[in-house]
């Protein structure tokens, strides 16, 4: 008799008087994924079960779901980091960016990270109307994580205690120090960073290397999907407009220099100067710190020195 199926065969097993000692459990060789059972307990009782494999979780569309999470989540922080710079800029500056060399930068930022004008334009007036948003300050707090690792927390806030509040909390809950001020952030360099993914370029590295180094770039590492340039902050704005103006952007190259900033996206951050490689435990636990410091408001950047192949 042919066998055409694993319930065809469990049948033919229970009907055949296939025999085997009571009070056993015989697994089957698995056959497209199935694996069958025959199960024969103390009572007499025969019984087949076919069970499927049960995987590790590594489904391509939930890994695309979960990376696509992390882009979102990363475009949020930034744009309401960088609604929050153009506010303090035209706080402390005025609101014209003619006068105003910091605001205009953060304005080109801003832009390069796809932000609406309205959005900007919003921003400015609410920094230079009335309310709370015009009496903003901008607050810094230096903390340790854990094994060692340096993190440096920047807010704008109309109220002081409460970000005091929130932030010696949250440090007091991990049982973490809160550190004086610059012992820290003298880890750290204040730097132009430009990301630009690989995917837009119609360039090969040693030309994008070639033309950073011309526009005055200090460094340019290269990763999986994207390059970052370094820069002195002073000079993010010449080397991004000539990057633009090289040609090596996809959209440049189509002559649309309005969807070149959609290519590119720049901004002033703090680089740590040497990195630290933790354990797999501690990386997990910075990196539930990380997201805990950035669900407190008014939080607008957050840096640290954690090596990144401890927390990727």
């Amino acid at each position: 008799m042919a066998v055409r199926s694993w319930a065809q065969a469990g049948k033919l097993l229970l009907t055949q008087n296939f025999r085997a000692p009571k009070n056993v459990c015989i697994r089957l060789k698995p056959v497209f994924g199935i694996t069958m059972v025959y199960s024969h307990n103390i009572w007499g009782q025969r019984g087949i079960h076919c069970t499927r494999p049960v995987f590790a979780g590594h489904s391509k569309w939930k890994n695309i779901q979960h990376r696509k999470g992390a882009q979102d989540l990363k475009r949020m922080r930034v744009s309401m980091r960088l609604s929050k710079e153009l506010m303090s800029a035209a706080k402390n500056g005025g609101p014209d960016p003619e006068s105003n060399p910091r605001l205009a930068s953060v304005i080109e930022q801003a832009r390069d990270a796809n932000i609406p004008k309205e959005n900007i334009l919003h921003a400015i007036s609410k920094a230079t109307g009335k309310g709370s948003a015009a009496d903003a300050h901008e607050v810094r707090y230096e903390m340790y994580g854990y094994e060692g690792v340096g993190i440096v927390v920047d807010l704008l806030s109309d109220n002081r205690n409460r970000v005091s509040q929130d932030i010696r909390l949250l440090s007091s809950k991990c049982g973490l120090p809160i550190a004086a001020p610059n012992s820290v952030l003298f880890n750290f360099e204040f730097k132009g960073v430009i990301h630009i993914e690989k995917e837009n370029l119609v360039a090969s590295e040693d030309e994008v290397m070639a033309v950073a180094l011309e526009s005055g770039a200090d460094d340019m590492l290269s990763a999986e999907s994207q390059y970052t340039i370094y820069t002195d902050p002073h000079q993010l704005d010449a080397v991004r407009k000539k990057i633009r103006e090289s040609g090596i952007l996809k959209s440049n190259s189509a002559t649309d220099k309005d969807k070149a900033n959609v290519s590119m996206s720049t901004q002033l951050e703090y680089i740590p100067k040497t990195t630290v490689a933790v354990g797999e435990e501690a990386a997990q636990q910075n990196e539930e710190l990380l997201e805990r410091i950035w669900d407190i408001q008014d939080v607008v950047a957050v840096y640290h020195n954690m090596e990144e192949s401890s927390h990727t």
